[in-house]
């Protein structure tokens, strides 16, 4: 295994260890903070969970591109097009739900919302691990 798809791996199991761990511990605790200690952790909890997703999901598009220029083998254009999804939900729902709940704006609908449209990202993420991992046992 090259040190290329070692750093792959890495960073799609990191990814998928933090969507999870996202999904049925932090996403389904805002319901049970009080409204003002919500805000104030939430925007402390974006701040610092930025500084941790960005770097691996800009990695793993970086990678993702290169792999697919390189072998356009089946799993390389689904784990593209994975990752392109991802990178749409969390751009055009999720980001703007977490604005709502900076700004004050949001009911139970909201955190209901934010966790089964994750749900999506969760299964996305979970999906590229796989075939990652298939792919490099092959």
């Amino acid at each position: 295994m090259s040190i290329f798809e070692v750093v792959r791996l890495l960073l799609d199991f990191g990814l998928v260890i933090l969507v999870w761990l996202v999904q049925f511990v932090i996403y389904s605790a805002f319901p049970y903070y009080g409204h003002k200690k919500l805000i104030l952790w939430h925007k402390k909890y974006m701040s610092r969970i930025t500084i941790i997703v960005a770097p691996l999901m800009i990695g793993q598009l970086i990678i993702s591109i290169v792999e697919i220029l390189k072998n356009t083998s089946i799993f390389n254009i689904i784990i593209c097009l994975s990752i392109y999804s991802i990178w749409m939900i969390t751009f055009f729902f999720i980001a703007p739900i977490h604005k709502k709940i900076n700004k004050s704006l949001y009911t139970p609908f909201t955190f209901r919302n934010l966790i089964k449209i994750n749900l999506l990202r969760t299964f996305l993420w979970t999906l590229i691990f796989v075939l990652s991992f298939i792919q490099n046992l092959i």
